[in-house]
């Protein structure tokens, strides 16, 4: 397994803790999933007019994510 060494800001250190101590894991844990649900999210929005679409329990759009 690869290592590498990030320096971060408070904010983002704070937000890392906070998932970390909520999920039970570790604040690496965190950044690999972040990771992975980044490069997942990047793939299927490739193309022209590809969105993620967050919505709520009656299927209505909350909110719209596009990675440029």
């Amino acid at each position: 397994m690869a290592r590498i060494s990030v320096a971060l800001n408070d904010k983002a250190d704070e937000a890392i803790e906070r998932l970390a101590k909520k999920e039970r894991t570790t604040k690496a844990d965190i950044l690999r999933r972040a990771l992975a649900l980044y490069n997942y999210v990047q793939q299927e929005t490739e193309g022209e007019g590809k969105k993620l679409s967050l919505t709520n329990r009656d299927g209505e759009v909350e909110k719209d994510i596009v990675l440029t």
